[in-house]
């Protein structure tokens, strides 16, 4: 069973193109390493980090629960798809619609924050400097009250105005979907958008474990088992980045120059 649904994509405002397009703090941590990302997340809230370009793979810790998902993600084909999903239980195809913001010279994202609307509500990710070892923090806070200070906004009921009224404005619409389906122990999330001239597809492979002295052996697992469907090892763009890279080189360059975006120029 195919799991991948129509989606769409598209820039806003000074972007280039006109196509139209409760206050809660949880914490997340990431952190690279060897390629390994690790992320902390509160009570289950977790995100993706719209940075990674490398091959990570994501570790997220839930503290409410005791469990830590270990999470590698791969671009894959048609082809592969088929393979991945051959047997799986198909669980359910959800959209999910995000809207980034920035400045029109980049001040946020140049700094390795990411400012997004996601299904209505507003998010911002925020790095927390170099850790030990030059790992790579970044605190994850939801909802507009939360978000508005750590931009220099007043909390007020329309956060969207403003944003715009503070110069703030989109970069990038997207609606993304996913499909879910879970194989043995594994879950697997293949996400599709379409960004017009062109679509972008990924595939997530993540297990599950109570243990953190688990985690080697979960990798091992998940390596193993993306050997035995024929995916391909290969460094992996997010779906903004992606699209920077592809359609506006000048503000994938900027963050390529401000050292928040690693891997080709």
């Amino acid at each position: 069973m195919k799991g991948v649904g129509a989606g769409e994509g598209c820039s806003l405002p000074w972007a280039g193109e006109t196509r139209s397009a409760t206050t809660t703090r949880r914490g997340a941590r990431v952190v690279e390493w060897d390629g390994l990302e690790n992320r902390c997340a509160c009570k289950g809230a977790v995100g993706s980090n719209p940075t990674l370009s490398a091959n990570f793979y994501k570790i997220l810790f839930f503290w409410g629960s005791h469990m830590i998902e270990v999470e590698k993600k791969f671009k894959i084909t048609k082809e592969d798809e088929k393979r991945l999903i051959d047997g799986a239980d198909f669980l359910g195809i959800k959209k999910i619609e995000d809207t980034y913001y920035d400045s029109k010279d980049y001040s946020l994202t140049k700094q390795g924050k990411w400012l997004r609307r996601r299904d209505g509500e507003f998010e911002i990710k925020l790095p927390l400097g170099d850790g030990a070892g030059g790992f790579d923090q970044y605190d994850e806070i939801k909802g507009a009250d939360a978000v508005a200070p750590l931009i220099g906004i007043e909390p007020r009921a329309d956060l969207e105005q403003a944003l715009l009224e503070k110069g703030y404005v989109p970069f990038i619409h997207l609606i993304t979907t996913r499909s879910k389906y879970k194989r043995g122990d594994f879950s697997i999330d293949i996400d599709f958008v379409d960004f017009g001239d062109f679509a972008f597809e990924i595939a997530e492979i993540e297990l599950l474990i109570e243990d953190q002295n688990a985690m080697s052996g979960a990798v091992a697992r998940i390596a193993a088992f993306a050997g035995k469907n024929e995916l391909a090892v290969s460094p992996v763009r997010g779906k903004v980045v992606e699209f920077l890279y592809r359609k506006r080189p000048d503000h994938y360059h900027a963050l390529y120059e401000a050292g928040v975006i690693h891997g080709s120029s």
